[in-house]
Protein backbone atom coordinates (compact mmCIF):
# COMPACT_ATOMS: atom_id res chain seq x y z
CA UNK A 1 0.00 0.00 0.00
CA UNK A 2 2.81 2.39 0.88
CA UNK A 3 4.44 1.58 -2.46
CA UNK A 4 1.25 2.58 -4.29
CA UNK A 5 1.03 5.77 -2.23
CA UNK A 6 4.56 6.64 -3.28
CA UNK A 7 3.65 6.19 -6.95
CA UNK A 8 0.50 8.32 -6.69
CA UNK A 9 2.37 11.15 -4.95
CA UNK A 10 3.24 12.55 -8.38
CA UNK A 11 -0.47 13.25 -8.92
CA UNK A 12 -0.88 15.09 -5.61
CA UNK A 13 -1.13 13.99 -1.99
CA UNK A 14 -4.94 14.10 -2.07
CA UNK A 15 -5.08 11.34 -4.71
CA UNK A 16 -2.42 9.27 -2.97
CA UNK A 17 -4.45 9.19 0.24
CA UNK A 18 -7.39 7.63 -1.63
CA UNK A 19 -5.34 4.40 -1.60
CA UNK A 20 -6.22 3.97 2.06
CA UNK A 21 -9.84 3.48 0.99
CA UNK A 22 -8.69 -0.11 0.34
CA UNK A 23 -8.98 -0.63 4.09
CA UNK A 24 -12.76 -0.47 3.67
CA UNK A 25 -12.66 -3.83 1.83
CA UNK A 26 -12.03 -5.94 4.98
CA UNK A 27 -15.05 -4.28 6.60
CA UNK A 28 -17.25 -5.24 3.65
CA UNK A 29 -15.94 -8.83 3.68
CA UNK A 30 -16.50 -9.00 7.44
CA UNK A 31 -20.11 -7.88 7.04
CA UNK A 32 -20.76 -10.40 4.26
CA UNK A 33 -19.11 -13.54 5.60
CA UNK A 34 -18.70 -13.29 9.39
CA UNK A 35 -21.64 -14.51 11.46
CA UNK A 36 -22.25 -12.73 14.74
CA UNK A 37 -23.10 -15.18 17.57
CA UNK A 38 -26.66 -15.15 18.83
CA UNK A 39 -27.49 -13.47 22.14
CA UNK A 40 -28.23 -16.86 23.74
CA UNK A 41 -24.83 -18.24 22.81
CA UNK A 42 -23.12 -15.10 23.99
CA UNK A 43 -24.92 -15.27 27.35
CA UNK A 44 -23.80 -18.86 27.88
CA UNK A 45 -20.23 -17.94 26.98
CA UNK A 46 -20.27 -15.01 29.40
CA UNK A 47 -21.52 -17.24 32.22
CA UNK A 48 -18.78 -19.74 31.46
CA UNK A 49 -16.12 -17.02 31.38
CA UNK A 50 -17.22 -15.73 34.78
CA UNK A 51 -16.36 -19.09 36.29
CA UNK A 52 -12.79 -18.71 35.04
CA UNK A 53 -10.87 -16.11 36.99
CA UNK A 54 -8.77 -14.10 34.55
CA UNK A 55 -5.60 -12.31 35.67
CA UNK A 56 -5.92 -8.54 35.76
CA UNK A 57 -4.04 -6.56 33.14
CA UNK A 58 -2.26 -3.30 33.82
CA UNK A 59 0.17 -0.82 32.35
CA UNK A 60 3.45 0.57 33.61
CA UNK A 61 5.74 3.49 32.84
CA UNK A 62 7.85 1.70 30.16
CA UNK A 63 4.66 0.82 28.25
CA UNK A 64 3.51 4.45 28.25
CA UNK A 65 6.99 5.66 27.26
CA UNK A 66 7.08 3.22 24.33
CA UNK A 67 3.61 4.29 23.19
CA UNK A 68 4.51 8.01 23.25
CA UNK A 69 7.87 7.28 21.64
CA UNK A 70 6.21 5.35 18.81
CA UNK A 71 3.77 8.22 18.25
CA UNK A 72 6.62 10.73 17.96
CA UNK A 73 8.83 8.54 15.75
CA UNK A 74 6.07 7.79 13.24
CA UNK A 75 4.92 11.42 13.18
CA UNK A 76 8.45 12.73 12.60
CA UNK A 77 9.29 10.08 10.01
CA UNK A 78 6.32 10.95 7.81
CA UNK A 79 8.05 14.22 6.96
CA UNK A 80 9.78 12.05 4.37
CA UNK A 81 6.42 11.33 2.74
CA UNK A 82 5.07 14.86 3.10
CA UNK A 83 8.08 17.02 2.21
CA UNK A 84 10.28 15.12 -0.26
CA UNK A 85 8.54 16.43 -3.37
CA UNK A 86 8.64 19.99 -2.01
CA UNK A 87 12.34 19.64 -1.20
CA UNK A 88 13.18 18.58 -4.77
CA UNK A 89 11.49 21.68 -6.18
CA UNK A 90 12.89 23.94 -3.45
CA UNK A 91 16.48 22.88 -4.20
CA UNK A 92 15.81 22.80 -7.95
CA UNK A 93 17.17 19.27 -8.27
CA UNK A 94 14.10 17.46 -9.58
CA UNK A 95 10.38 17.43 -10.30
CA UNK A 96 7.72 16.40 -7.75
CA UNK A 97 7.12 13.23 -9.78
CA UNK A 98 10.65 12.06 -8.90
CA UNK A 99 9.54 11.79 -5.28
CA UNK A 100 7.35 8.84 -6.28
CA UNK A 101 10.38 6.83 -7.36
CA UNK A 102 12.32 7.79 -4.24
CA UNK A 103 9.51 6.76 -1.90
CA UNK A 104 9.02 3.49 -3.78
CA UNK A 105 12.74 2.74 -3.35
CA UNK A 106 12.38 3.42 0.37
CA UNK A 107 9.56 0.88 0.59
CA UNK A 108 11.51 -1.84 -1.24
CA UNK A 109 14.58 -1.25 0.93
CA UNK A 110 12.51 -1.57 4.10
CA UNK A 111 10.98 -4.85 2.93
CA UNK A 112 14.38 -6.37 2.16
CA UNK A 113 15.89 -5.40 5.51
CA UNK A 114 12.77 -6.49 7.39
CA UNK A 115 13.38 -10.04 6.17
CA UNK A 116 16.67 -10.26 8.10
CA UNK A 117 15.46 -8.38 11.18
CA UNK A 118 15.75 -11.48 13.37
CA UNK A 119 19.47 -11.80 12.65
CA UNK A 120 20.02 -8.08 13.26
CA UNK A 121 18.25 -8.22 16.63
CA UNK A 122 20.16 -11.34 17.61
CA UNK A 123 23.44 -9.42 17.23
CA UNK A 124 22.46 -5.97 18.53
CA UNK A 125 19.65 -7.00 20.92
CA UNK A 126 17.73 -4.05 22.45
CA UNK A 127 20.36 -1.61 21.19
CA UNK A 128 18.70 -1.87 17.79
CA UNK A 129 16.29 0.89 18.84
CA UNK A 130 18.77 3.71 19.58
CA UNK A 131 20.89 2.71 16.57
CA UNK A 132 18.03 2.80 14.06
CA UNK A 133 16.64 6.04 15.50
CA UNK A 134 20.06 7.61 15.06
CA UNK A 135 20.16 6.24 11.50
CA UNK A 136 16.74 7.75 10.84
CA UNK A 137 17.93 11.18 11.93
CA UNK A 138 21.19 10.83 9.99
CA UNK A 139 19.22 9.97 6.84
CA UNK A 140 17.18 13.14 7.28
CA UNK A 141 20.39 15.19 7.51
CA UNK A 142 21.65 13.62 4.27
CA UNK A 143 18.38 14.57 2.55
CA UNK A 144 18.49 18.09 3.98
CA UNK A 145 22.01 18.75 2.67
CA UNK A 146 21.58 16.91 -0.66
CA UNK A 147 22.27 18.69 -3.93
CA UNK A 148 21.20 15.85 -6.25
CA UNK A 149 18.44 13.28 -6.55
CA UNK A 150 21.03 10.54 -5.95
CA UNK A 151 21.87 11.98 -2.52
CA UNK A 152 18.20 12.47 -1.65
CA UNK A 153 17.58 8.84 -2.59
CA UNK A 154 20.55 7.71 -0.48
CA UNK A 155 19.28 9.59 2.56
CA UNK A 156 15.76 8.30 2.01
CA UNK A 157 17.00 4.69 1.79
CA UNK A 158 18.99 5.10 5.02
CA UNK A 159 15.92 6.47 6.77
CA UNK A 160 13.60 3.88 5.24
CA UNK A 161 15.82 0.94 6.19
CA UNK A 162 16.11 2.18 9.77
CA UNK A 163 12.40 2.96 10.00
CA UNK A 164 11.47 -0.57 8.93
CA UNK A 165 13.24 -1.87 12.06
CA UNK A 166 11.56 0.50 14.53
CA UNK A 167 8.18 -1.24 14.84
CA UNK A 168 9.50 -4.83 15.24
CA UNK A 169 11.96 -3.68 17.89
CA UNK A 170 9.25 -1.69 19.69
CA UNK A 171 6.98 -4.75 19.87
CA UNK A 172 9.81 -6.85 21.30
CA UNK A 173 10.60 -4.18 23.89
CA UNK A 174 6.97 -3.72 24.91
CA UNK A 175 6.63 -7.48 25.39
CA UNK A 176 9.76 -7.44 27.52
CA UNK A 177 8.84 -4.51 29.76
CA UNK A 178 5.06 -4.99 30.03
CA UNK A 179 3.66 -6.07 33.42
CA UNK A 180 3.00 -9.77 33.94
CA UNK A 181 -0.09 -11.03 32.05
CA UNK A 182 -0.41 -7.64 30.32
CA UNK A 183 1.39 -8.22 27.02
CA UNK A 184 -1.83 -7.96 24.99
CA UNK A 185 -2.83 -4.65 26.58
CA UNK A 186 0.68 -3.25 26.19
CA UNK A 187 0.80 -4.29 22.53
CA UNK A 188 -2.59 -2.65 21.93
CA UNK A 189 -1.35 0.60 23.47
CA UNK A 190 1.74 0.50 21.28
CA UNK A 191 -0.47 0.08 18.21
CA UNK A 192 -2.53 3.07 19.36
CA UNK A 193 0.66 5.13 19.56
CA UNK A 194 1.78 4.05 16.08
CA UNK A 195 -1.59 4.76 14.47
CA UNK A 196 -1.92 8.11 16.22
CA UNK A 197 1.54 9.05 14.99
CA UNK A 198 0.58 8.30 11.39
CA UNK A 199 -2.83 9.97 11.71
CA UNK A 200 -1.51 13.11 13.40
CA UNK A 201 1.73 13.38 11.41
CA UNK A 202 0.60 16.30 9.25
CA UNK A 203 -0.92 18.10 12.26
CA UNK A 204 2.19 17.61 14.41
CA UNK A 205 4.50 18.72 11.60
CA UNK A 206 2.35 21.80 10.95
CA UNK A 207 2.52 22.64 14.66
CA UNK A 208 6.32 22.26 14.69
CA UNK A 209 6.56 24.48 11.60
CA UNK A 210 4.64 27.26 13.31
CA UNK A 211 6.49 26.79 16.59
CA UNK A 212 9.97 27.26 15.10
CA UNK A 213 8.86 29.39 12.14
CA UNK A 214 9.90 26.90 9.45
CA UNK A 215 9.36 28.08 5.89
CA UNK A 216 11.36 25.53 3.87
CA UNK A 217 11.15 21.77 3.45
CA UNK A 218 14.85 21.47 4.31
CA UNK A 219 14.08 23.08 7.68
CA UNK A 220 11.53 20.33 8.36
CA UNK A 221 14.14 17.64 7.70
CA UNK A 222 16.62 19.45 9.95
CA UNK A 223 14.21 19.82 12.88
CA UNK A 224 12.70 16.35 12.60
CA UNK A 225 16.10 14.74 12.08
CA UNK A 226 17.32 16.46 15.24
CA UNK A 227 14.22 15.23 17.06
CA UNK A 228 14.85 11.64 15.97
CA UNK A 229 18.47 11.78 17.15
CA UNK A 230 17.27 13.17 20.50
CA UNK A 231 14.88 10.22 20.76
CA UNK A 232 17.83 7.93 19.97
CA UNK A 233 19.83 9.42 22.85
CA UNK A 234 16.84 9.13 25.20
CA UNK A 235 16.21 5.48 24.26
CA UNK A 236 19.90 4.65 24.78
CA UNK A 237 19.91 6.34 28.19
CA UNK A 238 16.73 4.56 29.32
CA UNK A 239 17.95 1.14 28.17
CA UNK A 240 21.35 1.66 29.80
CA UNK A 241 19.66 2.75 33.03
CA UNK A 242 17.41 -0.32 32.98
CA UNK A 243 20.37 -2.66 32.39
CA UNK A 244 22.29 -1.03 35.23
CA UNK A 245 19.28 -1.39 37.51
CA UNK A 246 18.87 -5.08 36.64
CA UNK A 247 22.58 -5.79 37.16
CA UNK A 248 22.30 -4.66 40.79
CA UNK A 249 19.54 -7.16 41.54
Amino acid sequence: MTLLVGYLTQYGWQKSFFVYAITVLPLILFALFITIPSAQNMDSEIKYDKKIEKPKEGINTPTIVLMIGALLVFALFFTLMLKTATLLVEKNIGQPSAAAGILSTVTFSGILVGIIYGKIYKVLKEWVMPIVLFGLGAGFFVIMSANSIALVTTGAIISGVCFSLVAPCAFILVGRFAPKNSANLATSLLLVGINLGVFLSSTINAFISKLVNMTRASDAFLINGSGLIMLSVCSYALLALNNKKNSKK
